[in-house]
């Protein structure tokens, strides 16, 4: 009797069907390398010009690991459009597994949702202490929520010319003492401001500022506390005596490095990323980098970068933590940081394994350990404004401190 048509079809694709799977079992390594093959994940940040050729570097140095298990693929972004692509992301789902975010903002991404919680994989890490600072940066709510990746910070730039013509044998360490040079080196040069530094209506101003509000016993939770106003007090002292320019209201950061390499100001507070700037506009000009003169203690305010996971990271969580491990690493930490000329924010690493031979970098390293970082707060960027607003009425001499320290003070609080 014969067959159906039907039925020797049937089994004339079990028969092809079973066919296939047995030259597929009989295929060496095929089913390896199914299973090594390579996650993509997606890195978003804002690196750009010699930041973003290091990045692509240490990247590059992971995705050629035979081992690894995921292709690391980096998109840049600016600033801004990086912000808005993630919170636009929360609700769109278009998120990248990973993130590169400027660690004041850590905070308010943090609060959305965005990003996961990785209090309890901290430990796992093959180097997991960190600098305090840039460690509570990455935090919101108690919990950790990124990781910090480099750090820079703040220094007091000294002209040794200018302070050796002026008879100052000794750097100033304190706030007094820093009035007395700042008088020195007036008498020695009128046309010379003593001290240059940011303070324009933008995160630079309280970038710089922090310095003397931690110094003083001060906190930008507390803005009209006796210590903040102290703070305000001092700069607006400075400013008084004409120790600083009136335009510091207007200038950022890079203008006061300008200032400094021109030899229009003896002293700047500036960081580590004005080395290069220095070299090309002033390469013959011999400075020092010194602690900030404290008030009651040392105080720094830290810049730089934290790494957080998405949500979306979850989905490829092996993949993913494997790269960030790695990454956070303490020997691709200083190699990542000596290549840009920033700080391992991993307390295992030491000024000799960063910068053995470099007297200018040790000393910002020094300085790292006071600093302070921004927030953390959802809402940071208001307050900031608010500070903002409280050092440039101080300076213009709108309102006294007290009254520019009490009213940020109320503005925070509203904030909170």
């Amino acid at each position: 009797m014969f067959m159906s048509q039907t039925r020797l079809k049937r089994k004339l694709v079990t028969a092809i069907l079973s066919l296939l799977l047995v030259l597929t079992l009989a295929l060496p390594g095929s089913f390896a390398l199914a299973e090594g093959e390579k996650v993509d994940i997606y890195v978003w940040h804002y690196h750009t010009a010699k930041a973003e050729e290091n990045l692509t570097n240490i990247v590059n140095e992971y995705n050629a690991k035979p081992d690894g298990k995921a292709n690391v693929i980096l998109q840049t972004l600016s600033r801004d459009d990086l912000k808005t692509r993630l919170i636009l992301g929360i609700a769109s789902g278009e998120l990248p597994e990973i993130a590169v975010v400027d660690n004041p903002d850590t905070a308010a991404f943090a609060s959305t949702g965005m990003f996961m919680d990785i209090t309890d994989k901290v430990s796992t890490l093959p180097n997991p202490n960190f600098l305090e600072g840039p460690f509570k940066s990455g935090q919101y709510d108690g919990k950790q929520y990124a990781l910090p990746i480099r750090s820079n910070c703040l220094a007091l730039w000294v002209n040794n010319s200018m302070f050796e013509a002026a008879g100052i044998d000794k750097i100033p360490e304190t706030w007094d003492e820093l009035l007395t040079v700042s008088g020195k080196l007036k008498e020695s040069k009128p046309s010379v401001y003593p001290i240059a530094f940011s303070a324009p209506k933008n995160e630079q101003a309280t970038f710089q500022f922090v310095p003397f509000l931690y110094s003083s016993g001060g906190s930008w939770e507390n803005m009209g506390s006796p210590e903040s106003i102290k703070a305000l007090e001092f700069i607006r002292k400075l400013r008084d005596l004409e120790y600083c320019s009136a335009d510091v209201i207007n200038w950022s950061q890079n203008d006061v490095q300008k200032q400094f390499a021109s030899q229009n100001a003896a002293m700047m507070i500036g960081g580590s990323w004005n080395i290069a700037n220095m070299a090309n506009d002033a390469p013959d000009l011999e400075y020092t980098i010194i602690n900030i003169p404290k008030d009651i203690e040392y105080a720094s305010c830290l810049g730089g970068e934290n790494m957080a996971i998405t949500i979306k990271g979850e989905e490829k969580f092996d993949a993913v933590w494997d790269f960030f491990s790695w990454f956070l690493s303490a020997e691709n930490s200083i190699k990542y940081n000596k290549s840009d000329s920033t700080f391992s924010p991993n307390a295992d690493v030491t000024k000799e394994d960063m910068y053995p031979d470099n007297p200018v970098m040790m000393a910002f390293m020094e300085q790292l350990s006071y600093g302070v970082a921004r927030g953390p707060h959802p809402k940071w960027g208001e307050v900031s404004s608010a500070i903002q607003e409280a050092i440039q009425s101080t300076l213009a001499g709108l309102k006294d401190p007290a009254t520019a320290g009490k009213d940020a003070g109320a503005l925070i609080e509203n904030i909170k």
